[in-house]
């Protein structure tokens, strides 16, 4: 009997351990493929994040060098020594676009590129130096011309990184010496006076309106170029 008691714990104990270990071994590998997942999920979120540093550090190196190719070709660009570029905020997410006028005269042109998924989007010219402005954000860029008795302007939003331009605007005086001579038009068609003023304010008038180029503009040189996008 005694010996029938013995081989029964021994039996019990050795169950016990063997579930014992069989549990824990459980819970090792458990816990091991929790450790292993969390480590990947760590490193995915790590490369996502470095991604979109990358991404967010590709428009400025595309833009030096967009520049510097300008200055060793032989387009206009390369032929105006007064020359410059700025960068501005002008649609509503976080790379500001490229401007660059081929010189610092008033009816100079002005060239936008944009940078969008990854590639620079290049424009034709657009409006002049001495009248282009935008309004920071709210993807609105307002040009202007003015001569021989007509005032046109004209406002422009970028799409992908293409110019689309959104309203016309054109105020002719007619001859000075003859009354009710002044001419409007929108999109094209004639209109009142009454509705070329309500359109102009709602499109292309804004007290928070800037100016394209100031003073910080930078002038299209290699070293005002590599110097800029260094301290950038």
């Amino acid at each position: 009997m005694k010996k029938v008691l013995l081989l029964f714990i021994s039996v019990f104990v050795f169950v016990s351990c063997f579930v014992g270990c069989v549990q824990e071994e459980k819970e090792n590998t458990v816990t091991e493929n929790i450790t292993v997942t969390v480590a990947e999920v760590t490193e995915e979120v790590s490369k996502e994040s470095h991604t979109q540093e990358q991404k967010n550090d590709d428009w400025a190196t595309a833009y030096k060098e967009y520049l510097l190719d300008i200055c060793e070709s032989d387009t206009d660009f390369g032929n105006f020594k007064a020359a410059n570029f700025t960068l501005r905020y002008i649609d509503s997410d976080d790379i500001p676009e490229l401007l660059i006028n081929d010189g610092d005269f008033h009816a100079s042109g002005v060239y936008i590129v944009t940078f969008v998924n990854g590639e620079l989007v290049e424009n034709e010219g657009v409006g002049s130096w001495g009248q282009i402005s935008f309004v920071e954000k709210e993807n609105r860029i307002i040009t202007g011309f003015a001569g021989m008795s007509t005032a046109i302007t004209d406002v422009y939003r970028l799409e992908k990184g293409l110019l689309v331009k959104t309203w016309t605007g054109e105020m002719s005086e007619g001859a000075p010496y003859l009354e009710n001579t002044e001419k409007y038009s929108v999109n094209g068609v004639t209109v009142s006076k009454e509705k070329f003023e309500s359109d102009y304010k709602k499109y292309a008038d804004s007290q928070n309106e800037t100016e394209a180029f100031d003073e910080n503009a930078i002038r299209i040189d290699k070293e005002e170029i590599e110097s800029f996008f260094k301290n950038l």
